[in-house]
């Protein structure tokens, strides 16, 4: 109750007969029967004006109890059987701009409230951050990095520093992020050998606030492009020679990034002591898919199914699959798509599409080394449809042989 509770003392509120919005309270008090009640903004529902001619209403609809899982039976779970309560009150005035300004402060104090629920629910489920022990003296650091996602909405460089229980990225405009290494549940050193950035992705166990949003996923990563400073030297048709000593040029450059990361990865896993550890993706094991809204090339690392070139990013733990279920698998089709099943059925199920033919094999090998139970069908699954009936009929889905519905609809 003393959440809902806008004032201490009932005299607070003095006697007016108009309509009062107290921000800093955050409260509204209405006129009944030359009394003010008081209603703090959690217990109101909705506000609506209407125009009548010359006149104008507006009406506050309440939060009422006895109506299921609603607002008034958590604020007031012992109120839930209240006999007499207040569902709406209606105030009728000629002073139009007044209940604009009245009905305008209402509706920033119910989306102050909303954020500030937001906020403590993500500051529920954000990771605590230990205190960092810093490393005095020498320590390993990455510099001229970027963040994804950006710390402020805008790329900026920073520097990358291992400390004794975390890591600590600090940008040019003075934004810190702190990574505790208990707080790593996987770490994957991403080389340039065939990519355009050089990268280190961090997989949370619980999420950091960054900007204003949750994140599980962090990332830090460099260009491995060679600038050239002479824009005349970039404008003309470049000699067999030239083009020879500029690809020499970036590979060399390619060459010391991915060692300057890699003595970076030794180094945090030595200071970590082992409760970390790098995964490196096998690029020789991926294939093309389209996981969100593009086509991008995923790869299998020792734990996960990742793309980390493009935003968003794909991250699929390969001990977190239950099943895998390959459909449109159809002669004379040149793609199909893959349905990844997660253990925990209350996570949505993972859909890679438009993969070319072509890995379908690999893919087949792949999960029979990783001994994942896959199958198959011609066509594509409703596969919150399935899920949300497995979870209704749980025993059921079990005596009737599980996933072996699947089995059944092959080639179907």
């Amino acid at each position: 109750m003393e959440e809902v509770q806008a004032y201490k003392e009932p005299q607070a509120v003095q006697k007016r007969g108009e309509i009062i919005v107290d921000l800093k309270a955050g409260a509204v008090a209405l006129p009944v029967a030359g009394e003010m009640l008081v209603f703090h903004i959690s217990v109101l529902k909705n506000v609506s004006k209407h125009d009548e001619g010359n006149t104008s209403s507006i009406r506050f609809n309440f939060h009422v109890p006895g109506t299921g899982i609603n607002q008034a039976n958590m604020l007031f779970p012992s109120f839930q059987n209240a006999p007499v309560y207040i569902r709406e009150l209606t105030f009728r005035s000629q002073d139009v701009r007044k209940l604009n300004e009245n009905l305008k402060k209402i509706k920033d104090l119910q989306k102050n409230m909303k954020l500030k629920e937001q906020e403590e629910k993500n500051r529920d489920e954000l990771a605590v951050i230990e205190p960092l022990q810093t490393i005095k003296g020498k320590r390993p650091v990455l510099q001229d990095l970027k963040m994804r996602p950006n710390i402020s909405g805008r790329k900026t460089n920073g520097t990358l520093e291992a400390h004794l229980n975390g890591l600590k990225y600090s940008s040019t405009k003075n934004e810190t992020i702190v990574i505790n290494y208990e707080n790593i549940k996987h770490a994957i050193f991403q080389s340039c050998e065939q990519e355009m950035i050089v990268l280190l992705h961090f997989s949370l166990h619980q999420p950091l606030l960054i900007g204003k949003k949750k994140s599980h996923d962090i990332q830090f990563y460099t260009e491995a492009g060679v600038q050239t400073e002479d824009l005349d030297f970039k404008r003309r048709n470049l000699s067999e020679y030239e083009e020879m000593e500029q690809e020499e040029r970036e590979k060399a450059q390619r060459r010391r990034l991915n060692k300057e990361f890699e003595l970076f990865t030794k180094a945090v896993e030595a200071q970590a002591r082992n409760k970390i550890a790098f995964e490196t993706p096998y690029r020789e094991l991926g294939f093309y898919g389209t996981p969100n809204r593009s086509q991008v090339f995923i790869v299998p690392t020792v734990n996960c199914l990742v793309n980390l070139i493009e935003m968003p990013f794909f991250i699929m733990p390969i001990e977190e699959i239950e099943v895998a279920h390959f459909e449109r698998i159809q002669f004379g089709l040149k793609n199909f798509d893959i349905a990844l099943i997660n253990k925990n059925y209350d996570k949505p199920v993972s859909r890679i599409s438009a993969i070319p033919t072509s890995y379908l094999e690999p893919l087949r090998n792949w999960l029979d080394k990783m001994d994942i139970l896959y199958s198959e069908t011609n066509k594509n699954l409703a596969w919150d449809v399935v899920i949300n009936q497995i979870k209704d009929d749980f025993e059921g889905f079990v005596q009737d042989g599980g996933w072996s519905f699947l089995q059944d609809e092959e080639g179907s």
